[in-house]
């Protein structure tokens, strides 16, 4: 018989090479790289931080989850935090010059006091955020979500709230001069005592709103649902 080809063996293969595993940064250590300086940590988890009183002027945090973090007394400028979480955080006292937390999820948020300049919160969602007896200068809430937001007590001066949503907002005793609300659904909105001249109430939905504001026949109207549901281009009060 003929004798049978003897087979090659095959070659062992090569192991790969065990990757060197990346550190990771802990969560506080990440809050004080930011306490520290550091401004682009956008994207990151930092929930629970506390910056209170810290300056922490161009930081950008785009994207990350901010919840619950502590920024009383903190002062912000030529910031980015478009699209964080801020739910639940605490601003309260705070002061914040242009700046973007456009997209953000502001949901209970404490602002009691805050100081705003130039800050826009384009489409933001922030139901029952608190910014009673706040500061808010020449910014925006376009589309914003803020149903049940407290203004109470507040000076909204040069702002805008076009095609946002502040049904059930508290606006008592609240100095609106010169603030626009077109498109704005403001339904069951608390307006006794806010002063309203120059306001604009373009389209403004306000069906069921409650009180009677100061200088309404100083604010402007065009197709204005009023309170009792009349549409008027003249003061529902």
């Amino acid at each position: 018989a003929t004798p049978q080809p003897t087979a090659t063996p095959l070659p062992t293969p090569t192991p790969e090479p065990t990757p060197t595993p990346v550190p990771t940064r802990s969560q506080r250590a990440i809050c004080q790289e930011v306490a520290d300086g550091a401004t682009a940590l956008g994207g990151l988890d930092v929930s629970d931080c506390d910056w209170s009183g810290l300056n922490l002027d161009g930081l950008d945090l785009g994207g990350a989850n901010l919840g619950n973090v502590n920024l009383t007394n903190a002062t912000l400028s030529n910031f980015n935090l478009d699209g964080v979480n801020l739910a639940g955080a605490r601003l309260d006292g705070a002061v914040l010059t242009d700046g973007s937390i456009g997209g953000g999820d502001l949901t209970g948020v404490s602002a009691v006091g805050v100081r705003l300049v130039r800050v826009h919160f384009a489409g933001a969602v922030m139901p029952n955020a608190n910014f009673s007896s706040a500061s808010i200068v020449d910014g925006s809430f376009t589309y914003a979500m803020a149903q049940m937001i407290n203004l109470q007590g507040s000076v909204v001066t040069g702002v805008n709230f076009n095609d946002a949503n502040i049904s059930g907002a508290n606006l008592r005793n609240s100095n609106l001069a010169g603030t626009e609300f077109w498109r704005t659904i403001a339904t069951g909105v608390t307006i006794d005592q806010a002063q309203v001249q120059l306001v604009v109430f373009g389209q403004t939905i306000l069906t069921g709103a409650t009180g009677t504001p100061i200088a309404a026949d100083m604010a402007t109207y065009f197709g204005t649902t009023c309170p009792d549901g009349s549409v008027r281009d003249a003061p529902c009060w």
